[in-house]
């Protein structure tokens, strides 16, 4: 099977879109109606070896070239997201060795993810600081959506978030993320995020229990959320 980089590069092919390899980033670059693109396929990389659906090839390539809604206040988010990119987010916050917090907007109703620059910024007339606290209250908004969900495997309760929110794993960041699940499961707890589609939590005095999940971004949700 071909590789994400093979397919992405067959797609724009066969759509009859030139491309080339930009020297300083190793991105793959496109000049398209006067506006240059470089794109990252780490995250698309990551996607199809989980699951294999080459078909997310032509959508990914559609989203690039589609127009966008522009970017609102109301869809900046803080994301977490593994660390090894290819070219770094320009606004980022270490969470550990292996995850960062990322600023993003998330641009509805494909969910797709759009990281924040500086130039995003300033079209929005808004400050780094500032923005934080949007996407931090809008995480908030987020988790009020949320529906509870575990199982009781050998006597531990193993926990699940219920949403359509398309990152699981960072509604951790969210500030009122410890009022609503320490009813549930207590306080402090233990994390695991296969992926962003995935979350589970338990409570951290049956720390063994990892093993029976994975330990994959295992993380403590106390120093996530910086409580």
């Amino acid at each position: 099977m071909m590789n994400a980089a093979q397919l992405f590069e067959q797609e724009l092919l066969n759509r009859g879109i030139s491309f080339e390899i930009d020297p300083d980033s190793g991105l793959h670059q496109i000049i398209h109606q006067g506006t240059t693109f470089r794109i990252s396929l780490e995250n698309l990389g990551r996607e199809l070896q989980r699951d294999g659906d080459a078909g997310r090839i032509h959508r990914f390539v559609d989203s690039i070239f589609k127009p966008t809604d522009p970017v609102s206040s109301e869809g900046l988010f803080l994301m977490l997201e593994p660390t090894g990119y290819d070219t770094p987010p320009d606004i980022r916050t270490p969470v550990s060795d292996f995850v960062d917090s990322v600023l993003v907007h998330l641009i509805p109703p494909s969910g797709d993810i759009q990281w924040i620059t500086p130039a995003i910024l300033e079209d929005l007339a808004l400050g780094e600081e500032e923005a934080r606290i949007l996407a931090l209250s809008n995480l908030d908004r987020e988790l009020q959506k949320v529906v509870f969900e575990f199982e009781e495997i050998d006597e531990v309760r193993l926990g699940f978030l219920n949403t359509s929110f398309p990152s699981k794993g960072s509604l951790l960041l969210a500030p009122g993320f410890r009022a609503f699940i320490e009813p549930y499961l207590g306080w402090p707890l233990l994390a695991v995020i296969p992926h962003r589609d995935f979350l589970y939590l338990w409570n951290a005095r049956h720390r063994s229990f990892i093993g029976r999940v994975g330990k994959q971004w295992s993380t403590s949700i106390r120093n996530a959320a910086g409580h």
